[in-house]
């Protein structure tokens, strides 16, 4: 009897079961609002924070992403057309027929040669004292007694290598900027030279007088010490990874110094052109542009320019005929402006 009464009510009142599972339900769902309350206020928090690094990336770095991106469209915009058609792998090699042909330039030679040798035998001695009896230990281990001819082999071409750096970089840059204006002299750009002579150095644009106070007040703030040490920092990191990797490479015995040698042609083609740069009036970042506009040709030339500089002792030609090379291409593209005017 109870029974049907109970099924009685429920057939007569179906809404009433209904209402109480539509509110279970609500109240089932009721701890989900804090829930997704939360998940909110984290991702505004995460937001904020981003905000907060890009400020302080913008402050640290200005300009770098704008920049990045420009200079990825340059090289893009030129890159397949300069492999095929820009030329620039054969400088070095007309740089070096000009150098054993002319002799203008062996005295310079001579002179650099002097130096060369002074600077090939400290780094020699120091390499030997620092490094081989370490790398002729691991040597005779894992290949016996080819490995100390292997690493006597891999000394010399290293300590090359070295040696072409510090003298290209860092000691006979007055030289090879000789080697450089006799070279396009000869090559008929001597009023080309003259009047780059007399040109005034680059100049740091000066605060404008009608600049708003805030973003003079943050020009003063972001060039204030404690904003450039973090900048330096980076740069600092990424210089001694990039010397660090390259240095663990060319360790590989024989190969290593060849990778290494490859791998650095877009700089050693800015080095090499530094003094057309200056000539040019150009600044770091004008250089840098011009760089990444003619990328292909820099690998170009680069790769060429190192495949010279890789035999011990004919560095001491290499590296002035490459200087010359250089000229040579510059001197083309001098023309090559004056055409399009």
């Amino acid at each position: 009897m109870k029974q049907r009464v109970e099924l009685i009510s429920h057939s007569q009142y179906p809404h009433v079961a209904d209402v109480n599972f539509t509110a279970l339900a609500e109240k089932r769902l009721q701890p989900g609002k804090p829930f997704i309350e939360h998940t909110a206020l984290g991702k505004s928090e995460i937001n904020r924070w981003l905000n907060i690094l890009r400020r302080q990336f913008d402050i640290w770095f200005p300009d770098t992403i704008s920049t990045m991106k420009r200079r990825y469209n340059l090289a893009k915009k030129n890159f397949i057309k300069e492999v095929f058609s820009s030329g620039a792998f054969i400088y070095p090699f007309l740089g070096f027929y000009e150098v054993l042909t002319n002799p203008v330039y062996w005295k310079h030679i001579f002179l650099f040669a002097l130096c060369y040798a002074i600077i090939f035998i400290t780094i020699a001695g120091l390499f030997y004292v620092a490094l081989v009896p370490l790398l002729v230990t691991w040597a005779i281990l894992l290949l016996g007694p080819l490995g100390v001819v292997l690493v006597h082999i891999q000394w010399i071409l290293q300590t090359n290598v070295l040696t072409a750096f510090v003298c290209r970089t860092l000691v006979l840059t007055h030289i090879t900027n000789q080697i450089f204006d006799i070279s396009l002299v000869l090559q008929d750009q001597d009023e080309f030279l003259n009047e780059a002579k007399i040109l005034p150095k680059p100049q740091r644009p000066h605060r404008k007088i009608d600049e708003p106070d805030a973003v003079r007040n943050f020009n003063t703030v972001k060039g204030h010490w404690v904003f450039k040490i973090p900048r330096l920092f980076f740069r600092f990191l990424f210089k001694m990874s990039n010397f660090t990797s390259l240095t663990l490479l060319s360790l590989i015995p024989i190969i290593g110094p060849i990778l290494a040698n490859q791998i650095m042609a877009p700089r050693r083609t800015f080095t090499y052109l530094q003094r057309y740069f200056l000539l040019k009036g150009f600044t770091k970042k004008q250089a840098k542009d011009f760089q990444y506009e003619h990328y292909a040709s820099f690998i170009c030339f680069g790769m060429s320019a190192g495949l010279l500089e890789l035999v011990p002792f004919f560095t001491i030609v290499t590296i002035s005929s490459n200087t010359v090379g250089a000229a040579k291409w510059c001197s083309s593209l001098l023309r090559g402006e004056r055409k399009e005017e």
